[in-house]
C-alpha cells in the first residue's frame, strides 16, 4: 500500500507513515514528521486567520466556552477548597457510600498507604524514635480532643511528592491542624 505525504507530495510506501485513528497511518510521513518546528513555523504564518476563526467559534459556542470555562475552574484549587468546605457533609457521605460499596478498593488504598509509610520507616530507628513517632499521633488526637477541631501528623517532606520523598521519621513529622495539612497536600513546604 502506497500514500501521498500531505508535506512533500511524494509517494511512499505505507512503512514510511507513522500509524493514526482515522485511516491507519498520519498525512505526512516520517521524514516530514521530523521536521523541526514545522507546527509552530505554520501558526506562526497564519496566526492572525487562526485567531479569528477561534473567535468566530467561540461566538457560534457560548455553551460549549462556558463549560470550558467551568471546567478550568474545576481544575483551580482553590475552587476545589471552597466547594468542599460548603459540601463537606455531602462529600463525607459520599466517600463512605462510596467505601461500603467499594470495600476491596478502599481497603487496597488503606494497604497501599500503610505499605508506604512502612517502606518510608528506616530499619535503623531507635526504640526511642519509635516512641517519638507514636508520641506525636497521641498529641494530634489529644488537641483535636482539647480544641475540638481535627489535627494531623504531617509529613514536612511528603511520603510520596512529586518532586521529593521523605521518610518516615520523628524529625521529618509535626502536628498540623487539618486543615492546613489539606492545604499543603504532598508539596514540600512546612505551613
Amino acid at each position: 500500500m502506497e500514500k501521498v505525504c500531505n508535506a512533500c507530495r511524494a509517494t511512499k510506501p505505507a512503512t514510511e507513515f507513522y500509524r493514526s485513528s482515522r485511516d491507519g497511518l498520519q498525512g505526512r510521513c516520517k521524514a516530514c514528521s521530523r521536521v523541526p518546528d514545522r507546527d509552530r513555523r505554520y501558526y506562526q504564518e497564519h496566526r492572525e486567520n487562526r485567531l479569528a476563526q477561534s473567535a468566530a467559534w467561540a461566538r457560534a459556542n457560548p455553551a460549549k466556552v462556558a463549560g470550558y470555562t467551568a471546567k478550568r475552574a474545576l481544575r483551580d484549587p482553590d475552587h476545589r477548597r471552597r466547594y468542599y468546605q460548603e459540601h463537606r457533609e455531602k462529600s463525607l457521605a459520599k466517600s463512605a457510600a462510596w467505601a461500603r460499596a467499594n470495600p476491596d478498593k478502599a481497603n487496597a488504598r488503606v494497604a497501599r498507604r500503610r505499605a508506604g509509610v512502612g517502606r518510608a520507616t528506616p530499619h535503623w530507628l531507635t526504640a526511642a524514635d519509635h516512641a517519638s513517632i507514636a508520641g506525636k499521633y497521641s498529641m494530634a488526637a489529644l488537641m483535636t480532643k482539647l480544641v475540638g477541631v481535627p489535627y494531623h501528623v504531617d509529613h514536612v517532606v511528603p511520603l510520596r511528592g512529586k518532586t521529593v520523598s521523605g521518610l518516615h521519621v520523628p524529625w521529618n513529622l509535626q502536628v498540623l491542624r487539618g486543615e492546613e495539612n489539606m492545604k499543603k497536600h504532598a508539596r514540600f513546604a512546612s505551613v
